[in-house]
C-alpha cells in the first residue's frame, strides 16, 4: 500500500469509526464507491478497532453491566469459578480452583460471536494447539480445554503479579531491570519462533511479572502458525488459520502492531521483533514509540513516522539503541530477523552493566530480579572481583553499575524520613538494612545490618545490630554507627560487639555523620536542631539550630567534609524550599546553595544532592561559597520525598555513588467476606495506608496518593459509581489523612504547609478555600471525627515520639483539649457508628495490641487482640471490629452490649499476603483492600562506580 492509499484508508477510518454499525455501512459505500481494495481496507481496520484489546487489560468495575458466561460458584468440568478477572476481544477469564489438582487456574472463555464464527473459532483452537506446544518458563502455560454446554474455554497458568503495563505506571525502571526483562521476553518469543508461532499481539498488558521475578508472556490468542505452502484442496478451508492474517485484514494492538502488520498484508516472525523493539523503547523512554491522539493518527505513525530517537535517556547504551534501530526498521527485509540476535545481545557485557551475581530468583512478592546472566559471568567475577581495577579502567562518565538485592528473605524497609543503606568512605562496601518481616508502621524490630563488600557476591549479617534504622560509617571506614533501640551505637568491625554511645530521645527516624577527629552529628527528620557527640561516647550537645531570622523551620541531613570540621548540612525554609549549608563545628554557617535534599560529598569538590528525583553533582569553591558551572546529572530517578528532603543515595568520597530508584505499585480493590476480590476501582499508584475514608453511603473515596518525582501525597477523590478521580489537593506539599466533616461538604486532613511538618487543616469542597485549623509545630494526624461531624480526633507526636490524642472544632474556637488519657499512646482509632465505642492500636514492646473502651473513657480499655498488625475497622452497625492479625490473617471481633462492653472471641475470615493491607469496610461488608503489586523495598539498589567526569 503507497503513502497515498494509506492516507485515504486512515482518513475514511478516522471519519468511520464513531459511527453505528448501519450508518458505517452507508458512509462507506457513499465513500468508496467501487473501490472495493479500498472498503475491504478499511473495514478490516473498524474491525481490529472493534476487537482491541485483552483478557485482563480492563477492570472488573467496568464489567459490571455485560452479561457474564459464568458466575462465582458455578463448575466447569472440575473447576470452581471464583471471580472474573477480566475480559477482551476474545472472551472473558474468570479466576477458579481446580478441585482434582487443587490448585488456583485461569479459565478463557470464548464468547458466542467466536464460537459462532469459523474463522474465529480456528483462531481459539489454534491458541490452545500453540500454547500448548511451548512448555517455556517464559511463556504462559495451557492444562486443557473445557467443554460444557454451549461454553467453550482455555484451562490456562494463573500468573500473579503486575503486568509490564501496571510496572511501568509505577514508575522508571532502572536499566538493569529493562535488560532483564528484555531478555527474559526475548528467550520466549524464541521459544514460540523456533516452533513456528508468532505472538501477533505482543504488548505491556500481555506481559506479567511474577512474585518470583520471572517474565511470562501471555495471551495468544492471536497467535498463529507462520505461513507455509498450502496444498490446494485446503485453500477454501473455512478454519484454514490463512483467513485470520489474509492481505487487508488487520489484527493486533495499534501501536505495537508492525507497518505490515498495520496494512493487513502477511506477517511473520518479524512483527513480533517489532513489537518487542516498542516494548523495548518504551521501558527506556517511559513512552510508546508510536502514539497519536486517535487510533488512525496512531497508525499513520507506525507506518510513515520515526520514533522520536531523542527521548531515550542520555544514558542509553549505544549497542542497545542500535538494537532498538535494528527492531524498529520498518523495511521487514532489513529488521532484525531472529529475537535470538537480541537475545544475545542484551547478554553480552558491552551493553553497559554489570550484574551483581549468580542468577537467583527471591521468593517475593513483586520483585523484578535483574540477577546475571549466563554470559555475564566472567564480566561479573572480574568487576566485582577487583573493584579498583573496575573502576581504573572505566572512562570518565561511563556508568560501571551493578545491583544489590535484599538479602535472601528479606526486604528493605523504606521509610520517608531516613535511608537505609551507606558507601564506605572509600567505596569498598555497601552496608545495608533489611527487614525480615513487613514492617508495621516504620518499626524495625525485625531489622539489621548487612555488609556487602565489592569484591564479594555474597552479603552478610552483622551481629548485635537488630532493630537498627539507620546507618553510617567512621572515616576510616573500620567502624559503623547506628540508631537501635533508643540509642546511638557503634560497631568496630570485623567481628566487634555494638558499643553504646549515648541515649537518644523521639522517633527512630534520626541520620547521622562521623568526621575524622571522632566527632558525630546527628539530626532528627524533623529537627530543629544538629547535635554532636564524641564517637567514644559522651552527652550530646547543640551545634547548629534553626535560625527563624533566616525563615528556617527545620535543620537535618549532617554531612561531615573531609576536614573534619565543616559539614553539609540541608535548612528547610517557611516557603517549604531550602538550602544547602555549609556549618562549622564552632556553630557558624554560610549558605552554598539552593537546594532541598540531603546533599554529600565526593572529592574533590563536588556535592551531590537531588532535585525532584534527579541525583545532581555540583562542583563547588568551597573558599569563595558558591557554585561553580551548573549541576550535571548522575541518575534520572532517585526515590525522594520532598517533605523531608529525603533522597535515598549514598556517595563515597572516591566517586561511587549509590541509589534506590523506588518504584512502588500498589491499587484498590473490593473484597467479599471469604476474601474473594470483587472489582479494582481508581488508578493503580502508591497509596498510603492510613489515609483513605469512604463516604457514609460508600458512593465515594478520600484517598492520598503519591506525586512522582516529589514523592509528597495528594488527596484524591473516587467517585465510585462513575469511575472519576478528582485530585482535591495538589502542590509541593504533602496532605494526608482525610476525614469528611459538615455533612461530607468538607474534609479535614493534615499537611505540611511551607516548611512545617504536618498539621490540621479545613477544606470546604465546594470552594475549595482552606483554612488551617492549628498552627505548625508539632507533628499531627487526623484520626477520626467525633459524633456530630464537627469535631476532629487528632493524634499529636511530642518530641520523645509519645502520640497523645486530643480534640479539636472544626468550627468556632479550636482549641484542643485531651479525648483519651495521656497514657494512651496511639495514631491509629476509630470511633464505632453510634459513637460510644473507640478502638485503637498501641506499641507495647514493639508489638502492636487492639484495645476497646468506651467514650468517655474512664475506666482502662479491654484487650482485644494481641499482636495485630493494621489498624481497626467497624462493621456498619458496630457490632463487628476487624483487624489483620500478625499472620496476616483477616479477623472479626463480636462486640455486644450496650451498657457494658462485652468482646467476643476473634475468628478468622480469611487471609492476605503480607504486602496488602485492609482500608474500609462498606456498608454492605466488603472490603477494601490495599493489593501491593510492586514492592519498592524488594528491587535493588544500584551501585554505580565511575559516575563522575574527571575534575576540569
Amino acid at each position: 500500500m503507497d503513502p497515498d492509499q494509506w492516507r485515504d484508508v486512515s482518513r475514511l477510518f478516522a471519519a468511520a469509526v464513531d459511527l453505528g454499525r448501519d450508518a458505517r455501512q452507508a458512509y462507506l459505500v457513499d465513500a468508496c464507491g467501487h473501490d472495493a481494495a479500498l472498503r475491504g481496507a478499511v473495514e478490516s481496520l473498524l474491525g481490529a478497532h472493534d476487537q482491541a484489546g485483552s483478557f485482563g487489560e480492563a477492570p472488573v468495575l467496568a464489567l459490571q453491566d455485560r452479561p457474564k458466561r459464568l458466575t462465582a460458584g458455578s463448575q466447569l468440568g472440575p473447576f470452581r469459578i471464583e471471580t472474573l478477572l477480566g475480559a477482551g476481544g476474545m472472551g472473558e477469564v474468570y479466576r477458579a480452583q481446580d478441585t482434582k489438582l487443587r490448585r488456583a487456574v485461569a479459565i478463557k472463555v470464548l464468547p458466542d460471536s467466536f464460537a459462532n464464527d469459523p474463522d474465529r473459532r480456528a483462531r481459539f483452537e489454534a491458541e490452545a494447539r500453540a500454547l500448548a506446544s511451548l512448555n517455556h518458563p517464559h511463556v504462559g502455560a495451557i492444562y486443557g480445554v473445557e467443554e460444557s454446554g454451549e461454553v467453550v474455554a482455555l484451562v490456562l497458568e494463573l500468573v500473579d503479579g503486575p503486568t509490564l503495563a501496571e510496572r511501568l505506571a509505577s514508575g522508571p525502571l532502572p536499566l538493569d531491570e529493562i535488560l532483564w526483562v528484555a531478555r527474559q521476553l526475548a528467550e520466549g518469543l524464541e521459544a514460540a519462533h523456533d516452533r513456528g508461532i508468532v505472538h501477533r499481539d505482543l504488548k505491556p498488558a500481555n506481559i506479567k511479572i511474577t512474585p518470583e521475578g520471572s517474565v511470562k508472556i501471555l495471551d495468544f490468542g492471536l497467535a498463529k502458525p507462520e505461513a507455509a505452502p498450502l496444498r490446494p484442496e485446503a485453500s477454501n478451508s473455512p478454519s484454514d488459520l490463512r483467513h485470520a492474517t489474509r492481505v487487508g485484514v488487520i489484527v493486533g494492538t495499534v501501536g505495537y502492531m508492525s507497518p505490515e502488520q498495520a496494512r493487513g498484508q502477511p506477517v511473520d516472525k518479524r512483527t513480533d521483533i517489532w513489537a518487542f523493539g516498542c516494548l523495548l523503547f518504551e521501558m527506556c523512554a517511559r513512552r510508546p514509540p508510536f502514539a497519536g491522539a486517535t487510533l488512525a493518527e496512531t497508525l499513520t505513525a507506525v507506518i510513515e513516522h520515526e520514533p522520536d530517537w531523542t527521548a531515550l535517556p542520555p544514558e542509553t547504551p549505544l549497542l542497545l539503541s542500535q538494537l532498538l534501530r535494528r527492531c524498529l526498521t520498518k523495511d521487514s527485509k532489513v529488521r532484525l530477523r531472529d529475537v535470538g540476535e537480541a537475545r544475545i545481545a542484551l547478554a553480552g557485557p558491552a551493553i553497559g552493566v554489570i550484574a551483581s551475581g549468580p542468577a537467583r530468583r527471591p521468593k517475593r512478592r513483586g520483585a523484578v530480579v535483574p540477577a546475571a546472566l549466563a554470559t555475564l559471568a566472567v564480566a561479573a567475577v572480574l568487576a566485582l572481583g577487583w573493584y579498583g581495577q573496575a573502576r581504573s579502567e572505566a572512562t570518565p562518565g561511563q556508568a560501571v553499575r551493578f545491583v544489590v538485592f535484599p538479602p535472601e528473605g528479606t526486604q528493605y524497609n523504606f521509610h520517608p524520613g531516613r535511608g537505609f543503606f551507606a558507601l564506605s568512605p572509600d567505596g569498598s562496601e555497601l552496608a545495608l538494612i533489611a527487614s525480615t518481616h513487613f514492617a508495621i508502621y516504620g518499626r524495625d524490630a525485625e531489622s539489621r545490618i548487612y555488609l556487602r563488600a565489592m569484591g564479594d557476591l555474597e552479603t552478610r549479617p552483622l551481629p548485635g545490630t537488630e532493630g537498627a534504622s539507620s546507618v553510617f560509617w567512621s572515616p576510616d571506614g573500620r567502624s559503623l554507627g547506628f540508631f537501635a533501640d533508643g540509642k546511638l551505637k557503634r560497631l568496630d568491625l570485623p567481628h566487634g560487639a555494638p558499643i553504646t554511645i549515648c541515649d537518644v530521645q523521639g522517633a527512630p527516624f534520626l541520620h547521622a555523620t562521623w568526621s575524622r577527629t571522632g566527632v558525630i552529628l546527628m539530626a532528627h527528620g524533623n529537627s530543629t536542631a544538629i547535635s554532636s557527640v564524641p564517637a567514644a561516647g559522651g552527652t550530646p550537645r547543640e551545634v547548629v539550630t534553626r535560625n527563624p531570622s533566616n525563615h528556617e523551620v527545620r535543620v537535618h541531613w549532617p554531612w561531615f567534609l573531609p576536614d573534619g570540621r565543616h559539614f553539609l548540612y540541608t535548612a528547610r525554609l517557611e516557603d517549604g524550599e531550602g538550602e544547602i549549608r555549609l556549618g562549622e563545628l564552632d556553630g557558624a554557617t554560610h549558605l552554598l546553595m539552593r537546594g532541598s535534599s540531603n546533599a554529600e560529598w565526593i572529592d574533590p569538590n563536588v556535592v551531590v544532592f537531588v532535585r525532584e528525583g534527579v541525583l545532581l553533582g555540583q562542583r563547588v569553591d568551597l573558599t569563595a561559597m558558591q557554585p561553580v558551572g551548573e549541576p550535571f546529572g548522575l541518575a534520572d530517578h532517585v526515590e525522594y520525598f520532598f517533605t523531608t528532603s529525603r533522597a535515598t543515595f549514598s556517595a563515597s568520597r572516591t566517586g561511587t555513588i549509590a541509589f534506590h530508584a523506588g518504584g512502588e505499585l500498589t491499587r484498590l480493590a473490593w473484597a467479599d467476606r471469604n476474601g474473594k476480590e470483587l472489582a479494582t476501582i481508581g488508578s493503580p499508584g502508591e497509596y498510603e495506608e492510613q489515609s483513605t475514608r469512604l463516604s457514609r453511603d460508600g458512593t465515594t473515596l478520600l484517598a492520598a496518593r503519591r506525586q512522582p518525582g516529589l514523592g509528597t501525597l495528594d488527596i484524591w477523590r473516587l467517585d465510585l459509581v462513575r469511575g472519576i478521580e478528582e485530585r482535591l489537593t495538589q502542590g509541593r506539599g504533602s496532605e494526608l489523612t482525610p476525614v469528611w466533616i459538615d455533612g461530607e461538604r468538607s474534609i479535614v486532613y493534615a499537611a505540611d504547609s511551607g516548611g512545617s511538618i504536618p498539621h490540621l487543616f479545613r477544606r470546604d469542597l465546594a470552594s475549595g478555600a482552606e483554612t488551617q485549623l492549628l498552627p505548625g509545630g508539632l507533628h499531627q494526624l487526623v484520626m477520626d471525627v467525633l459524633p456530630g461531624g464537627s469535631t476532629v480526633a487528632y493524634a499529636q507526636r511530642s518530641p520523645s515520639g509519645h502520640f497523645s490524642v486530643f480534640q479539636v472544632s472544626t468550627h468556632g474556637d479550636p482549641s484542643p483539649s485531651p479525648l483519651l488519657p495521656a497514657r494512651v499512646d496511639t495514631f491509629e482509632m476509630r470511633i464505632s457508628p453510634d459513637g460510644h465505642t473507640l478502638a485503637f492500636v498501641m506499641f507495647n514492646d514493639e508489638r502492636l495490641d487492639l484495645y476497646v473502651g468506651r467514650m468517655p473513657m474512664t475506666s482502662a480499655p479491654v484487650l482485644a487482640a494481641a499482636a495485630v498488625r493494621s489498624a481497626p475497622r467497624w462493621s456498619a452497625d458496630g457490632r463487628e471490629l476487624y483487624y489483620l492479625a500478625s499472620d496476616n490473617r483477616m479477623m472479626s471481633v463480636p462486640v455486644r452490649g450496650t451498657a457494658a462492653l462485652a468482646l467476643g472471641t476473634p475468628q478468622p475470615l480469611f487471609e492476605l499476603k503480607p504486602s496488602d493491607a485492609l482500608l474500609e469496610v462498606a456498608r454492605d461488608g466488603r472490603f477494601l483492600l490495599l493489593i501491593s503489586q510492586v514492592r519498592a523495598g524488594e528491587r535493588p539498589i544500584v551501585v554505580n562506580t565511575a559516575a563522575l567526569t574527571p575534575s576540569p
